[in-house]
């Protein structure tokens, strides 16, 4: 949405051939230009798209369940979840009412029950997603998203300059103070990796803080044992790894890797503790006496861990 000036001024103009005439609202490219509009009324229309997209799959006839199914996934969802972290906070119950409603009506299409059935049985049945979980899911992994981002980004500014305003509470002020700052070595997902039970793993021990530096140190000591020290670094949409081997051996490995889109910590973990094993395996020096010596990597992200 963005709020102009009176235009009162109503006659058409020419521009390079071209008769222009002033409307009352104009869309490009995603932006809506309207005197009046208010946060309520597009509030209302996002859920009128829904509705309407809903009932026009309701007059499809003659669809298979899975069909009808992915119809709704890729006609529906779309429209009520358009820029739903940003209007979903602040809207009213029957907005969300509206859309629940037009959850029910492609749930029913879905799998031919009455449409006074139960919003949460008519989607268990159809194998749909509830909604407020979906919304919810969208507003949260939103909020993350910002949470890779540096102070000085536009939407940290904005949610500092809405706390000066007073009582009103932006949508955006909304999440905020619902999700508040956010560990993201806790809320990142762990992609799966799968292995057959059967297949021998690394032999993964998860200890607190003073039993690591105990066996740390009792590694230190014992000259039959080499420590692998990782560690990784994501800033600014940057990622670095690095490898650290206490004397005599003195190893030191520090890569950067390619710059992407908020990158994985945990991913950037596994890496590091990637580059150790091939240390251990493919160098002459560390892998000489492989079988002879105890090799032990040494990490700090238990989400790494957990994942092996």
């Amino acid at each position: 949405m963005a709020f102009v000036d009176d235009f009162t001024d109503e006659n058409s103009i020419r521009f390079q051939g071209l008769t222009i005439t002033p409307k009352q609202e104009v869309k490009l490219l995603g932006l809506i230009l309207d005197q009046r509009l208010t946060f309520h009324s597009h509030t209302a229309r996002a859920a009128k798209q829904g509705e309407k997209a809903a009932l026009a799959l309701r007059r499809l006839q003659g669809l298979r369940p899975k069909a009808a199914r992915q119809l709704f996934i890729a006609t529906i969802t779309p429209v009520t979840d358009y820029g739903a972290p940003v209007w979903v906070p602040g809207s009213s119950m029957h907005v969300q009412g509206r859309i629940n409603q037009a959850m029910k009506i492609g749930a029913a299409t879905v799998t031919g029950m009455f449409s006074s059935a139960a919003l949460p049985a008519a989607m268990v049945e159809a194998g749909l997603e509830l909604p407020q979980d979906r919304l919810h899911e969208l507003i949260r992994r939103n909020w993350l998203r910002l949470q890779y981002k540096p102070l000085h980004h536009v939407s940290w500014s904005l949610i500092h300059r809405l706390d000066q305003i007073g009582s009103y509470q932006s949508p955006l002020e909304i999440t905020a103070a619902r999700y508040g700052p956010m560990d993201l070595e806790e809320v990142d997902p762990i992609p799966a990796f799968t292995k057959p039970p059967w297949q021998p793993g690394p032999n993964i021990l998860l200890q607190n803080k003073y039993e690591a530096i105990r066996v740390a140190e009792s590694i230190a000591n014992n000259p039959d044992s080499i420590a692998f020290y990782t560690d990784r670094l994501v800033r600014h949409q940057r990622a670095g790894l690095g490898i650290f081997t206490p004397p005599p051996f003195g190893l030191q490995v520090s890569t950067t890797l390619n710059r992407g889109v908020n990158p994985d910590p945990t991913q950037v973990e596994l890496k590091a503790i990637l580059a150790a094993l091939y240390a251990i395996i493919k160098d002459p020096v560390y892998g000489l006496r492989f079988g002879l010596i105890k090799h032990l990597i040494v990490t700090d992200s238990k989400r790494a861990l957990r994942t092996l």
